[in-house]
């Protein structure tokens, strides 16, 4: 049975990607972006039968196409479906499997090259009205390393309906942040808006702010086609604009941290 478009949860979310650098050297810089917000259940199935991403040549998720999306591109075993393993990740770090569904946030592969900077999964309850866990995947750029931040966030919702938390900083990303840090995390459950905001702190002193402010597009026949006409470039541009960046900052003296 082909799925009802109108009627899945996986879409697109459109918007703007900010990154702000305080201190000594002030660096910042904003980007439009397109991301696929995809229902891990809605998805998975389509691997034999892809009526959500079945245009020939164009999307798919198995063959070669000018957008897709690969299973292995993303956390755990590639034999097993990434719900699955996304839920033995929670379990391993937080004691406990979200019941309800997976959403992930993430770039498509397009002409066949991946980058994506951070995947977000947010995990719902089993009646997926409210947000059980966040994992964001990491991915860090030359070394192509990744690692999974996840997070508890059953009961943590504020008044204001943000989510906010903090974890440490145990992977490293840009050589131009000092390793000891932590990260301040604000997010929102996904709706008409999408809403992301990190602060990377050291003693409770804001050194950097990344920050995804999105607004919900429908997953149609006109905004996939829209997506390919206005981004048909995005992964390849994530690249470069992450080393014009280092560059600038290399410029400015900024102090540089090696991998460790």
């Amino acid at each position: 049975m082909k799925l009802a478009m109108q009627n899945i949860a996986s879409c697109f979310y459109e918007g703007s990607l900010v990154h702000r650098r305080h201190g000594s050297i002030d660096n910042s810089f904003r980007y439009p972006v397109m991301m696929a917000y995809l229902d891990l259940d809605e998805l998975e199935p389509l691997f034999a039968s892809p009526e959500l991403l079945g245009t020939p040549g164009l999307w798919s998720t198995k063959w070669p196409a000018v957008a897709s999306f690969r299973r292995a591109d993303n956390y755990g075993d590639p034999a097993i479906p990434l719900s699955d393993s996304i839920r033995q990740l929670i379990e391993s770090r937080l004691g406990y499997q979200p019941e309800g569904p997976i959403r992930l946030l993430t770039n498509f592969r397009l002409w066949g090259m991946r980058m994506n900077p951070v995947s977000f999964y947010y995990c719902y309850d089993r009646g997926g009205e409210s947000l059980a866990a966040l994992v964001a995947e990491v991915r860090n750029t030359p070394w192509n390393e990744s690692h999974c931040y996840v997070v508890d966030l059953r009961e943590r919702q504020t008044a204001n309906g943000a989510y906010r938390f903090t974890t440490d900083k145990v992977f490293h990303v840009s050589p131009f942040l000092p390793p000891e840090l932590s990260y301040a995390w604000q997010v929102r459950d996904p709706g008409e808006q999408l809403f992301v905001h990190i602060a990377v702190q050291e003693h409770s002193e804001t050194l950097f702010e990344a920050s995804l402010a999105l607004r919900r597009r429908p997953l149609s026949e006109s905004s996939k086609a829209e997506y390919l006409c206005k981004y048909p470039l995005q992964t390849a541009l994530i690249w470069l604009r992450i080393y014009w960046q280092a560059f600038r900052l290399w410029r400015k003296n900024a102090t540089f941290y090696p991998h460790p």
